[in-house]
């Protein structure tokens, strides 16, 4: 027997591996099970980060109804229209690559950009097409989430005037 340290131990953490992996112990959207082009008819969009803990439902925005999953499995279904990325477990190293042109990347980050300092980068922020954070520049920033409109914004109902010094 000639294995050395690094062989054993290699193997020890491949059986590892396998025997504590089981399909229940995965999060949802790494576990195994069949799709197919007729299961979803609607188009798709894909947590890749899970925020909405849903692993399939139909929502409706207006009239338009779209079929909502963190199931990666779908990552190459032909109704695929967006991937979501919620900013606190976005990683740049697992993402959904090659893009394809068709796909729009979104992403939602609704805590401090203290909190994932990548966000502070133009060039991370350029891979989404649509962006909800706390910067002014997001697509929806995250300060204008409560707004109801300009008039509510403006109105000066609980406004207490402040005496001018003289």
């Amino acid at each position: 027997m000639n294995d050395t340290f690094e062989d054993v131990r290699d193997d020890f953490l491949l059986n590892d591996y396998l025997n504590n992996n089981d399909e229940e112990s995965k999060p949802k959207y790494e576990q195994k099970d069949s799709i197919s082009n007729e299961t979803v008819t609607e188009p798709i969009i894909l947590w890749w980060t899970p925020f909405t803990g849903d692993a399939g439902s139909y929502k409706k925005c207006g009239d338009v109804k779209c079929f909502f999953t963190n199931n990666r499995l779908y990552k190459d279904h032909d109704k695929l229209q967006a991937f979501i990325f919620y900013g606190t477990d976005f990683k740049p190293f697992d993402l959904p690559v090659p893009r394809k042109p068709n796909h729009d990347w979104g992403l939602l980050h609704e805590e401090s950009p203290k909190n994932n300092y990548l966000f502070s980068h133009e060039e991370i922020m350029e891979l989404f097409n649509y962006t909800s954070t706390f910067r002014r520049e997001s697509s929806y920033p995250i300060s204008t989430q409560y707004v109801d409109s300009i008039k509510w914004l403006e109105d000066q109902t609980y406004i207490v005037p402040v005496q001018r010094e003289e």
